[in-house]
C-alpha cells in the first residue's frame, strides 16, 4: 500500500508535462485565416480587435471553436512609481507585455506559432511611442505577412486601413 503513494508522487510530472505547449514558428499559421482574440482586459481586447480590422487577411470570429488559431495578450508586469525630485513631474510607468499566436489542439494542448514582448516605458509623464498592445498587433501582422509573402504594412497603414473598415462598419449601421 506504501508504493502506490510513492507511484503517484513520480506519475504527477509526467501527466503534467502532457499539457506543456510545442512551440513551432509563423509558419504553423500562415495558412490560416479564422483568428480569435483574447486578452487580460477588455480595452486592449477592443484595441487589438480594432487594428486587426485593417489587415484583410485574416477573419476575427466570436467564439474560440470557431477559430483557426488564437492571439492572446497578456500584461506580464504593470510598474508605477510617483517622481521625484527637482524638475519631477506626473508619474513613471514600466509595462511589460506579451503576445502570442497559438493553435489550440482537439487534446488541449497549444502549439505556439508565434511570440513576442514588448516593454513601455513612461517618464515624468511622457508617452513616447503607442501601447503594448498596439505595437504587438502591428509586429503579429506584418510577421504573418512576410510569412505569406504579402506586402507588409507599416503601423500607420494598418491604422489607416482599420480606420476605414470602422467608417464602413459605422455606414452600414447606419443604414
Amino acid at each position: 500500500m506504501k508504493l502506490l503513494p510513492l507511484l503517484l508522487l513520480f506519475a504527477a510530472p509526467v501527466f503534467a508535462q502532457d499539457r506543456l505547449p510545442d512551440y513551432g514558428t509563423i509558419e504553423d499559421i500562415k495558412g490560416m485565416t479564422k483568428l480569435y482574440v483574447t486578452a487580460s482586459d477588455d480595452d486592449s481586447r477592443t484595441t487589438i480587435v480594432d487594428l486587426l480590422k485593417g489587415y484583410s487577411g485574416v477573419t476575427l470570429v466570436n467564439r474560440s471553436q470557431d477559430a483557426d488559431f488564437i492571439l492572446e495578450y497578456s500584461t506580464l508586469t504593470r510598474d508605477v512609481a510617483a517622481n521625484s525630485g527637482p524638475g519631477a513631474m506626473g508619474a513613471s510607468k514600466h509595462e511589460k507585455s506579451q503576445m502570442r499566436a497559438y493553435v489550440s489542439r482537439p487534446d488541449g494542448s497549444k502549439l505556439i506559432a508565434w511570440t513576442e514582448t514588448e516593454t513601455l516605458d513612461v517618464t515624468n509623464g511622457m508617452v513616447f511611442g503607442a501601447p503594448n498592445e498596439t505595437n504587438l498587433t502591428h509586429h503579429f501582422v506584418k510577421a504573418l505577412q512576410k510569412a505569406r509573402n504579402e506586402e507588409t504594412y507599416s503601423l500607420r497603414k494598418l491604422y489607416s486601413e482599420s480606420q476605414k473598415v470602422k467608417k464602413q462598419e459605422k455606414k452600414k449601421s447606419k443604414g
